[in-house]
């Protein structure tokens, strides 16, 4: 008698398929610097695919809903499995969501590559949900009336992500962290400034209210996609605040563990290009799309290269 065929295909880890999708994730969308670079031990970048993943999802899901869920239901769906994350921590058990299946997306298993991140580099927590905070601001808070209350909310929306970077490999110095939230703010700011027309259309307004009436500069401008000289003069301010927090974040660079350095190098010089290509465009960036060009992104790779190299010199 025939025995009945057996199927000894055996299952990846979901972990596994969730750090794939994580790495195609973090190389499909763009950015102004390198999520992760091949000058990065592998595993660090993976585990900065990892925390990319989640940031990047949960911010698209304050952009849009998906499949006639709502916004807000998707993010509580991302706090439920980031508690899920803790509760794993507390029992000390990494495989806590390898049956999860996510309505939302085809990467199911995005949170148990996150998981296993966060339990291998104990990671803390709360920068998470103060993400997913800053993500649910979008939903009901469109304008911002002074400089400083911008720079609140970067402290949700950007700042916590530097501080997880600088995490996964191990650093937990309080004036590190200083250095680096000045560098993720400014990263957050350039972001918003290239957007500015974009984010109108979804009905926010991340320039702050007091420094629009102070250039003369009206939400009609935005909505007409007006640029004139008084516009031209906001955005110059704008950027020139920006670069300030850039400077000042720059001591980073040369104070984290070396494996870090080239990386940390990428993001920080991309922000900055990000402001030289909002420059090159004679700041409008109502009517231009003010990306990176090809051109400083490759004198960035060789800046990074240099600084890799000098790394492993020292090393040798």
């Amino acid at each position: 008698m025939a025995k009945p065929h057996q199927n000894n295909t055996r299952r990846e880890h979901p972990a596994r398929e969730g750090e794939r999708a994580a790495k195609r994730l973090a190389q499909s969308h763009y950015e102004n610097f390198s999520v992760g670079s091949f000058l990065l031990p592998r595993e660090l970048r993976q585990e900065l695919y990892n925390i990319y993943a989640f940031c990047r999802l949960a911010d698209d899901f304050a952009d849009e809903s998906a499949g006639g869920v709502s916004r807000s239901e998707m993010l509580d769906d991302w706090d439920r499995r980031l508690n899920n994350i803790a509760g794993g921590l507390r029992t000390n058990r990494p495989d806590y969501l390898t049956r999860t299946v996510d309505r939302y997306t085809a990467h199911s298993s995005l949170f148990t590559a996150l998981g296993e991140t966060i339990h291998r580099r104990k990671l803390p927590i709360q920068p998470f949900r103060d993400l997913l905070i800053a993500f649910r601001l979008d939903l009901v808070k469109p304008r911002y009336e002074t400089w400083e209350e911008l720079l609140d909310y970067c402290r949700l929306s950007a700042n916590p992500v530097g501080r997880l970077v600088l995490g996964v490999s191990g650093v937990k110095d309080a004036p590190l962290f200083a250095l680096s939230d000045n560098i993720c703010t400014a990263l957050q700011l350039a972001n918003h400034w290239q957007d500015i027309a974009e984010d109108y259309q979804r009905g926010r307004i991340y320039i702050p209210a007091d420094i629009m009436r102070h250039f003369n500069v009206d939400e009609a401008a935005l909505e007409e996609r007006k640029f004139d000289e008084q516009f031209q003069a906001m955005m110059v301010e704008l950027v020139h605040r920006t670069e300030g927090l850039f400077i000042t974040g720059r001591p980073l660079l040369d104070q984290v563990p070396s494996v870090l350095k080239p990386q940390l190098y990428l993001y920080w010089g991309g922000g900055l290009a990000a402001l030289s290509a909002i420059k090159a465009n004679g700041f409008d960036v109502l009517n231009n799309r003010s990306r990176v060009r090809r051109l400083d992104r490759i004198k960035l790779a060789i800046g990074a290269l240099g600084r890799w190299l000098l790394v492993k010199g020292r090393m040798m």
